[in-house]
């Protein structure tokens, strides 16, 4: 039996958001997908929020048996494919691990480039079948194509961060993320209905982004993300980077990218 694509998705952490994404991409991408969670700054051993673990269970999935984990450089180096929920936790792994870079991506980031990938006049032009083998194929295409593709907004690259937040963060935050898990789960099945319960998602606010956008990032209206209800909620920011020397004073270790240091040549 040849090995599993493994997937790790990354979040602050590894209760709330990457944890979401684990459990709905094992579902929904099936045999042959090994999918783990971490948090650069960890609450270790915590199980899943309640909040997040009531939609996960909403859509069928248990979370009994989960416990949060300290992203390792190890971590990074074993998965063929780093799915972050911010940019700043993608630059969190590409700092901790370089080689990372062409195989560490935003979720949403990943997603989209996955939709707008035309070559030759041809939409998503796979030479391969299974879905670990596609997934293999386009995560090499994609560190090609990255850059080529971009949201109106940059915030749109990241997943709002929902701990201690309102339950409309949560319903925002989890939206975001199956929205982007069940369109990368139709995409790499040629569009085929995904497996398991479909997933109760918001739509992301747009996987095709204009092809130029008019003026400055200063002069568009700051966007906002509508959340179940239809209340606008204020648009998520990067989270402040992972700082080595609080994780020191917290847990007494070095941190993530004191342990790279060691290692690098």
């Amino acid at each position: 039996m040849s090995e599993p694509f493994r997937i790790l998705t990354v979040c602050t952490g590894n209760i709330c958001r990457s944890p979401a994404a684990e459990f709905l991409l094992r579902r929904e991408l099936g045999a042959g997908v090994a999918v783990t969670s971490a948090g650069v700054a960890a609450l270790v051993d915590e199980p899943v929020d309640p909040q997040m673990a009531d939609r996960l269970r909403a859509d069928g999935l248990g979370t009994e048996g989960f416990r949060a984990r300290r992203l390792t450089p190890a971590m990074i180096e074993e998965a063929d494919l780093v799915l972050a929920m911010t940019r700043a936790h993608r630059a969190e792994v590409v700092t901790a691990v370089p080689r990372a870079l062409g195989r560490a991506f935003t979720l949403t980031e990943y997603a989209t480039i996955l939709d707008q990938w035309v070559e030759c006049g041809r939409r998503r032009p796979f030479y391969t079948v299974r879905t670990p083998d596609r997934l293999a194929e386009f995560t090499a295409v994609a560190a090609r194509l990255r850059g080529t593709v971009r949201f109106a907004a940059p915030e749109e690259y990241d997943i709002p961060d929902p701990f201690r937040a309102a339950p409309e963060v949560y319903d925002v935050a989890y939206g975001r993320i199956g929205a982007a898990v069940a369109a990368v789960a139709a995409e790499l099945r040629g569009g085929e209905p995904t497996a398991g319960v479909p997933v109760r998602a918001t739509p992301m606010p747009s996987f095709r982004p204009p092809a130029s956008v008019p003026g400055t990032q200063a002069q568009r209206p700051a966007p906002t993300w509508q959340a179940p209800g239809g209340a606008d909620l204020p648009a998520p920011q990067a989270e402040t980077p992972w700082v080595p020397e609080r994780d020191r004073r917290e847990s007494g270790q070095r941190g993530l990218r004191g342990l790279f240091r060691r290692r690098r040549p």
